[in-house]
């Protein structure tokens, strides 16, 4: 999406509250599917301001209080099962209502069992429940006014059973050959991964069956890349200072030059973004017209990701921090600035819950913690997350290959059938877990394993898409199902 942050304000009249508006004009943009970018309509959104005048018996009205109102519901409640209990967990209101949380109160369905934990905390367990029972779990905040509506209910677990399986171990894929300088990734809606190399003319494409291919032509230098919902590539050539686009039938074409380019970003709308490395700041190219400056101020930009509600995030260089433009207007440094041995940040990725990655130019990856802390979780240069959470990151020790930090199961496609892998559930439950059962979707073909992380799923047809999710199984009964695993292709 193209935008122009811009701000009104209506001056105040005598004793009125004035407020004043941020709004974003819009232009909507579609593409036929293979055909050019093309604006075929655009939406103007027009605020109104109502001025509120109070009406007040002196000249020197007092000023209102704020309101204090009950927390709001707590989010994203679930359910750890245990022997005849639960641990119940939970994420903060969005708001406390004015007032600060002093308790949470946990309450399993059916039933009246419940805990309660402090203000400060997020977990409780609720005890006396029946081995073999299935509940689910609602929480509510309380604050000096009073107490929240219910959360919405957790998944029902059965009471005894294991948790869930959890993700898989980080895993290595392997690209291009020694000797190609990865410099980019991104990732298509399929799951194929998308690498730029700056010794390279090309950009590697390695499918959701694990072939790997080159697609473009005499790039020079590439550097950034980007790939849109249509599953068009983007790349930027570091040496022309141009951006190409790369259609799926292999056709390319050249949507802008005159550039510093290195990172790149697509938002949803079809917009490229550009962290134009050179001039300092970060270009937007919208479908149809001429590029736009979102951001400036920088030094050195060296990569772009774009977040769900349109949030910029750079990766600024020079300055060694990570700023965030903010599509409401404005801009924000995201974490601790980069100071560890003179480092500075070069790529920077958003999760699809809006976790931040960052890697650094001594070929550290850091996530950026929720007490606002970098944590290192790998080594990489470059970095991209999947619609599932799936970090991937050019490996810095051992090129050329990805790396792949699974947000659940992993599978890896075989001719006819797909390994699957997983992490050890959390807890067991009630008694020792007797086997794990991987179910495919389509089709429901199965595999179990009386105790190993991985087993391999038979008779699936080529050329289908299959995902996989994990149970986890004891006496009392079976654990909910596991996340959904990566997407994959058979050969």
């Amino acid at each position: 999406m193209q935008y122009r942050r811009s701000a009104f304000s209506v001056r105040p009249l005598a004793g009125a509250l004035s407020h004043s508006l941020r709004i974003r004009d819009s232009r909507f943009s579609r593409r036929p599917d293979r055909a050019p970018r093309l604006v075929v309509g655009s939406l103007r959104v027009t605020a109104l301001v109502i001025v509120l005048t109070l009406a007040s018996a002196t000249a020197s009205a007092a000023r209102p209080h704020a309101l204090i109102t009950t927390p709001s519901a707590p989010l994203g409640v679930t359910a750890i099962s245990g022997n005849a209990s639960a641990t119940v967990h939970w994420t903060a209101p969005v708001t406390d209502g004015g007032a600060p949380v002093t308790k949470y109160t946990a309450t399993a369905h059916p039933g009246t069992k419940s805990c309660r934990a402090p203000g400060t905390r997020t977990s409780c367990v609720i005890s006396g429940l029946a081995n073999g029972s299935r509940f689910s779990f609602t929480v509510t905040a309380t604050n000096r006014v009073g107490t929240s509506v219910p959360s919405l209910s957790s998944l029902s677990v059965t009471i005894g059973a294991p948790s869930a399986p959890t993700a898989a171990k980080p895993t290595r894929l392997r690209l291009g050959k020694k000797g190609d300088n990865f410099t980019g990734i991104a990732l298509d809606p399929a799951g194929d991964i998308f690498v730029s190399a700056s010794n390279l003319t090309q950009v590697l494409e390695r499918t959701d069956a694990g072939a790997v291919e080159r697609i473009g032509s005499d790039i020079k230098t590439p550097y950034g890349v980007a790939v849109d919902r249509w599953g068009d590539a983007y790349v930027a050539g570091w040496s022309s200072g141009d951006i190409d686009e790369i259609y799926p039938d292999g056709s390319e074409v050249q949507i802008d030059s005159g550039l510093e380019p290195n990172g790149l970003a697509v938002e949803s709308s079809g917009d490229v973004l550009v962290a134009n490395y050179g001039f300092n700041d970060i270009v937007a190219i919208p479908p149809l017209g001429a590029p736009t400056t979102i951001g400036s101020g920088f030094l050195k930009p060296t990569d772009v990701a774009v977040d769900a509600s349109g949030d910029v995030f750079v990766a600024d260089y020079g300055h060694r921090r990570i700023e965030e433009i903010l599509a409401s207007g404005g801009q924000r440094q995201v974490g601790p600035s980069f100071t560890f041995n003179g480092d500075h940040p070069l790529a920077v990725a958003v999760g699809p819950s809006g976790a931040v990655y960052a890697t650094d130019d001594e070929d550290r990856l850091f996530e950026l913690s929720s007490a606002g802390r970098w944590l290192a979780i790998g080594t990489g240069f470059s970095a991209a997350v999947d619609s599932l959470g799936d970090v991937f990151f050019g490996d810095g020790k051992a090129p050329p290959t990805v790396e792949v930090i699974p947000a659940g199961p992993w599978a890896t496609p075989r001719v006819a059938r797909a390994t699957v892998s997983w992490g050890a559930p959390l807890a067991d439950g009630a008694s020792a877990i007797t086997r794990f059962v991987v179910t495919a979707a389509p089709g429901n073909e199965t595999c179990t394993t009386t105790g190993a992380l991985s087993c391999a799923v038979n008779g699936l047809t080529a050329g289908q898409h299959y995902s996989f999710t994990v149970r986890a199984y004891n006496a009392i009964g079976a654990s909910v199902k596991s996340s959904a695993s990566n997407p994959v292709s058979i050969p």
